[in-house]
This record gives structure tokens, sequence and C-alpha cells, in this order.
């Protein structure tokens, strides 16, 4: 199972400004390049390669593609489409695995392959515009993610809970150092926005520390999360996004720290949903 994470530590990269794109023909050719995230493409790493036209004809999209040091290899869409004149177009594409460490310059490029009404090909390549900074922040969460992985394996075990007993719920993970150098410290744990926390020693929060350090020659071990609803509205299920992915402050040896989002698997997300329809409508 895929763990995923925002990371919020230190290696927050500065955002790079978008320069205008220069086409085969050695001018902007009126299409704007963006790369932007969305919220349900979070987790799975997926970006969208955004194509905005001013052009006054239409053109047919055949390949675009984005290439950054932070990643092993450009990212790549290719399956053709028509963008109208002064429309935008989102091609989603999944990024492929991380390079770790982050280099020095990871300024990114997109190029777009098109032909034009009349039958030119032509393409267009620059730096895109970014928004939200969207990749800059994913080079952070892929290689705190690989910190972690790399010493832990790391997973939901089970969601355990009573139904109609009134009573919290408990996230058990399971954590299994591997035989590797170097060391990772969980310092925290934290709610997200459908599920809070009940602190070990009682009473509610929204995060609190955990300092389990994971290295070589420890023993496989259990964390026990006891968890309650932070909402009980009726669109608190039907809009979640993120509920379900639970922040660890992690600290490695390497200099790497950040927050790794821990994942549950499908089965298990059904559970937290249950838990907190069943705890919602026993709560007094």
């Amino acid at each position: 199972m895929r763990r995923l994470l925002t990371a919020l530590g230190i290696l927050v990269l500065a955002g790079c400004s978008a320069t205008a794109p220069t086409d085969s023909f050695g001018d902007d050719d009126d299409l704007t390049l963006a790369v932007v995230q969305s919220r349900d493409d979070h987790g799975a790493r997926i970006v969208a390669i955004e194509v905005h036209s001013d052009r006054d004809d239409d053109v047919t999209l055949s390949r675009a593609m984005l290439e950054t040091a932070q990643l092993s290899e450009p990212a790549v869409w290719d399956r053709g489409t028509v963008l109208r004149a002064g429309l935008t177009l989102d091609l989603r594409v999944q990024l492929p695995a991380a390079a770790c460490p982050i280099a020095d310059d990871v300024t990114p490029t997109v190029t777009v392959e098109f032909t034009t009404a009349d039958g030119v090909q032509r393409s267009v390549s620059g730096t895109p515009e970014q928004p939200a900074d969207a990749l800059s922040f994913i080079a952070t969460e892929d290689c705190v993610a690989a910190a972690l992985d790399d010493q832990a394996e790391i997973t939901v075990k089970s969601v355990e809970y009573t139904p109609g007993s009134g009573d919290y719920a408990v996230l058990v993970v399971g954590i299994e150092p591997r035989d590797v150098d170097g060391s990772v410290t969980i310092e925290t744990v934290g709610a997200t926005v459908l599920v809070g926390l009940v602190a070990p020693a009682g009473g509610l929060t929204q995060k609190y520390a955990l300092d389990r350090v994971v290295e070589r020659g420890g023993d496989d071990s259990d964390l026990r999360i006891t968890i309650v609803p932070n909402r009980c509205d009726t669109h608190a299920i039907a809009e979640d996004k993120r509920g379900t992915f639970f922040p660890l402050g992690i600290d490695a040896s390497n200099g790497v720290s950040g927050i790794y989002y821990l994942a549950v698997s499908d089965a298990q997300k059904s559970q937290i949903y249950g838990f907190v329809t069943d705890y919602c409508g026993t709560a007094p």
C-alpha cells in the first residue's frame, strides 16, 4: 500500500517564475502553459498540464511533456484532443518516481506538440505558471516519503470499534524497521478534517507527541491511535477528500523532515466512514 503525504518541512522550494512559451517558429503562439493539481489528484500524484489558447483557430494537441530534475523521467501525455479557440484544457499526467535528494535547480519545462487548423505541425515550450507552486510541494513530499519508506514499513493494520457502543475507534498502525543505517523519529500524529484524536492521557486534541524512534535493530511495534469524529454534519463524508490521510511529523537522520500522510486501504476507509456515521448517530 502506498503511503501518501504532504510535507511542510525544511525542503520547501522557491516558486519558479513562468516564462513566455517559445514555439518551433520562434514566437509564443498565443498558448499559455501552467501546471496545477486538484485536491482529488493529490494523493495519486497526478498533475494537470494546463494549456490555454488565445488563438483564433482550433488546434489539435498530440503530446505534452513535463520535465524537471525532481522527477526520474519526464511525465508525458499523448492521448490527443482538440483545444478550441479561447478555451483551456487540463491534460492530466501521472508523475514518475521522484529523484531524491532534491536538485538545486528543479525549474520545470513543459513542451506541447500540436497541429494547427491548416495542418501545420508545431510545438511550444516554456516554464509553466504554477499558481499554487504544486511541483515544489510535491518534490518535498516525495523525498520525505522516500526517507521514511527507506527506514521502515509503516501500515495501518486495522480499524477497531464496536458499532452502536458510542465508543471511540482505534487506528492500529504497524511499524517494521528495515535493516538499514540511519533512523527516523515519528515526532507527532495529527488529526484530519474528518476525525480528531484522543490523547493518550485523555482529552480531545488535534495533535499530540509520539517521539517514536525507528532504527535498525528495533523491534516491530504498533501505534494505537484513538480517533473521534471532527464533524457530524450530513455532508462530512459526502464532501470528504483527505479525511482518512493521517499526518505523521517525522525527522530523519539524513536531514529530511516534514509531514508524512499515512493512508488507509479502501476497506479501512469504509470502516472509518462507518465509524463516523455510527458514532454521530449515537453521540448524545
